[in-house]
């Protein structure tokens, strides 16, 4: 969410002065309608998550099942109750009957006061698998048609981070996932990397030191080569820079200039092709208010001469992709044929919108000289969500949502 418009809750761009490093953020779409999770208990003690997080913590490992549970055993059952936990409050606040899940959840205390272990976890793996059945929840009015090409969201685990996690980026290879934590005029907006355990689960290095400023840095892609785009507005009006990237280092930092008129808006929300050699980007056009963009359309540039330069025939490309409405954070397929990208319905600041306006949508075309056919919404990602990212083998979705007052990010798969 921010000036990168790779969310929409981008920004209110404010120049202070003349050359002064800044803008002011504010946040485009509002934050999502959710409503408290309860367990049908105002007691803590009642709430069987807290039970099995007490319990857990209760017991001493390595002294036998007469004793305690194994370590690596105590670990599990902790994680599962966790995913058990989110994916609960996220379909109860979708809408979703959790009841059962919960009556389930309710027996697994009482079992581990038992010491009987594998069955507190089989009642996990019970309400893991109950919670990973095929649902759909009610869709928004909408004359835009659906695929359910990718299956239920999963949250994503960053280790050893906690806050705000927004508009993910999978490099190439697989090895790293950039983002940067919340857009907000009191937070200082940085770009952050972790490495791949496995699909769900990244490793926390830090924040990517090099371009880090007091300002904004934000929305990342990168090449197979390793050239690392993001935003940021300290060099007015050329937001979009570029560096190299190598194991966390960033060098030869230089902006990208000569896309789009600065006099008519302001280029956002870059992604690059992995040969490098197409940029997609985001024409922000200033409306009637100022500093509110009054739309937002996708583009397309190619690499010639030492430059990125518009294609003459991008807004036939994109002819069904853009609409009156707010199209922004583009991610490309390996092989140029398949778009993802953010819609928003209409444009609502600060904390106003449920998140219902805001899809994910996909398009597809036969050769990267055609125009992308009719955009489809994925059915499965719901609620405040934006910013989405496809891995390299294209089996793999992330994007960001809005999970109760925080940004976390989540994954949906292609199914077969």
């Amino acid at each position: 969410m921010n000036l990168t418009t790779k969310t929409i809750s981008t920004t209110l761009f404010r120049r202070k002065m003349m050359r002064k490093k800044l803008i002011t953020l504010l946040t485009v779409t509002g934050l999502c309608s959710l409503f408290a999770f309860s367990v049908q208990t105002h007691s803590a003690a009642a709430n069987p998550f807290e039970q099995i997080k007490n319990k857990v913590q209760g017991f001493k490992p390595g002294n036998g099942p007469a004793q305690g549970m194994s370590g690596s055993q105590a670990q599990r059952i902790k994680s599962k109750a966790q995913t058990a936990q989110a994916t609960v409050k996220q379909q109860h606040r979708e809408g979703r009957d959790v009841s059962s899940q919960m009556q389930i959840l309710k027996q697994v205390k009482p079992a581990m006061d038992a010491r009987d272990f594998d069955k507190a976890e089989r009642l996990l793996d019970t309400v893991l698998a109950q919670l990973d059945q095929e649902w759909e929840p009610s869709a928004p009015a909408s004359d835009e048609q659906t695929t359910k090409l990718f299956g239920k969201p999963r949250r994503v685990t960053i280790r050893d981070y906690s806050s705000d996690a927004m508009e993910p980026f999978i490099s190439r290879d697989g090895r790293y996932m950039f983002f940067n934590n919340l857009n907000d005029p009191n937070v200082n907006t940085d770009l952050h990397y972790a490495t791949r355990i496995d699909e769900l689960t990244f490793e926390y290095q830090g924040i990517l030191d090099d371009i880090a400023t007091s300002s904004l840095e934000a929305v990342a892609t990168m090449d197979e080569s390793g050239k690392f785009y993001y935003v940021s507005p300290t060099g007015w009006p050329d937001l979009i820079y570029r560096g190299d990237f190598d194991d966390g280092q960033i060098t030869n930092v230089e902006h990208v200039t000569g896309l789009g008129d600065a006099s008519e808006g302001h280029v956002l929300g870059p992604e690059i092709s992995p040969d490098g050699q197409t940029l997609y980007y985001v024409q922000a056009q200033k409306g009637y208010t100022p500093g509110v963009p009054g739309a937002m359309d996708i583009k397309i540039a190619t690499y010639e001469g030492g430059r990125f330069v518009e294609l003459p025939n991008s807004d036939d490309i994109m002819k069904n992709i853009n609409t009156d409405d707010l199209e922004y954070a583009p991610a490309i397929s390996s092989n140029g044929l398949e778009l993802y990208f953010t819609r928003a319905a209409s444009l609502i600041v600060g904390n106003a919108s449920s998140g219902r306006d805001l899809r994910v949508l996909m398009a597809r075309r036969n050769s990267i000289s055609e125009a992308f056919g009719e955009p489809k919404r994925i059915s499965a990602i719901r609620g405040f969500v934006e910013g989405p990212t496809i891995t390299d083998d294209g089996k793999s979705l992330y994007y960001h949502k809005k999970d109760g007052d925080r940004f976390v990010l989540y994954k949906v798969e292609r199914r077969l």
